[in-house]
Formats: structure tokens, C-alpha cells, sequence
């Protein structure tokens, strides 16, 4: 994890149990979790895109502080959405525009065959 993101308020909540291995490109997948919402928008790690096996979580308290950043904000190239409640998936589709997205899911967008890679 770099300074800023440590010194932002970003802590490690997952690190996947392999070694990486840059001679066969494999790293292990590490999960970054923010508690304070107000700070994504100062560090990197939630600002830019990111090429590796990395998963920032934002944690928010309202729906509606999560709504506000996604119209405030350059369009995300991708939207997952974690939540159970079809009428919260629904308004969070209805109320944001984004490159594609996936419901509590990570995984689909790479099991489809034949699209290009960010697909």
C-alpha cells in the first residue's frame, strides 16, 4: 500500500495468501477499505483507474452520500453494486450513469467469453 493512501485513511481489510510471482505476472488480490468517505476523492487509489488485482471499498453510511459522488463526479468506467434490496439496486440504476454494471458480482464481466478486455 502506498504512503498517501495509508496516510488518507485507506487500511488493508483483505490481502490474498499467495506470493507474488512477477515472472508469471500473478498477484494476489488485495482489498482497501476507506471508512471516511470524504477522503476518496483525495487519493489516487479512488480517483484513477486501476490495472492490477486491487479492490478499493468505500464504506458510506446513506445511499444518498454514494448517489452524490457518482453524478458529482467523472462517470465511472464501472458501477458494482453490493446490496440485497432490489428497490436500492433499482434506484442506484435509475439515479447514475456509468460505463456497465454488475450486482453483487465481480467475477461476471470476465467469465464472458469473446468480449475485449474492460468489456
Amino acid at each position: 500500500m502506498s504512503e498517501q493512501a495509508r496516510d488518507r485513511g485507506w487500511r488493508i481489510a483483505l490481502e490474498g495468501g499467495l506470493a507474488a510471482d512477477p515472472a508469471t505476472r500473478a498477484f494476489p488480490l488485495q482489498v482497501y477499505q476507506l471508512q471516511d468517505p470524504g477522503l476518496a476523492a483525495t487519493t489516487t487509489l479512488a480517483t484513477e483507474e486501476i490495472f492490477g488485482p486491487i479492490l478499493p471499498v468505500i464504506l458510506y453510511d446513506r445511499l444518498e452520500e454514494v448517489l452524490d459522488r457518482l453524478n458529482r463526479e467523472e462517470k465511472p468506467l464501472a458501477l458494482y453494486i453490493f446490496n440485497r434490496n432490489s428497490d436500492v439496486q433499482e434506484k442506484i440504476l435509475r439515479a447514475t450513469s456509468s460505463g456497465g454494471v454488475v450486482i453483487n458480482d465481480v467475477m461476471a464481466p470476465r467469465l464472458r467469453q469473446g468480449d475485449p478486455d474492460g468489456a
